[in-house]
């Protein structure tokens, strides 16, 4: 993911991340979850539960890819503040504070949290989107990060 990738093939990547991701969860998130919040969350298929999301993720990809509009990308980037950069923050506290593994940490560290970068640096530097612009698409991973902080740190969520 250099300075020298193909933009719209890193755009299209967007949605082969995220389902890496929760194919990494897939197997022992739920079982995790469950042993740090009460209420616990119901059995079921996380790919499956999944599947909405990483479709809107390939739909706002194939459009920023299509167009290469700053406005089609910015709204990719809002989705992807709360389903990559919040959720990689996520794992990666959960891990920390918690002192065990979270599952997804592995990819939201070598995937999630590249790729995010890597699109930040791509507006930024090549789009020349301006800070505040980026600053309010991060807003929309806000949600996220306070459904994580209530994970870890009251076990508890707010859904």
């Amino acid at each position: 993911m250099g300075p020298r990738a193909n933009p719209r093939i890193m755009l299209l990547l967007a949605p082969v991340v995220y389902f890496a991701h929760i194919l990494e969860e897939a197997p022992s998130f739920i079982g995790w979850f469950n042993s740090v919040v009460t209420p616990p969350m119901q059995d079921g298929n996380l790919v499956a539960m999944n599947a909405p999301s990483i479709a809107i993720t390939a739909i706002f990809a194939i459009v920023a890819a299509w167009t290469m509009r700053r406005g089609a990308m910015l709204i990719l980037l809002a989705w992807l503040s709360y389903f990559m950069l919040a959720n990689a923050l996520f794992h990666v506290i959960a891990t920390t504070v918690i002192g065990r593994y979270c599952p997804g940490l592995i990819t939201a560290v070598l995937l999630y949290l590249p790729y995010f970068a890597w699109l930040v640096r791509y507006l930024r530097r090549d789009l020349h989107v301006r800070i505040e612009a980026l600053a309010a698409a991060f807003c929309f991973g806000v949600p996220m990060l306070i459904q994580g902080y209530m994970i870890v740190f009251r076990g508890s969520t707010f859904f």
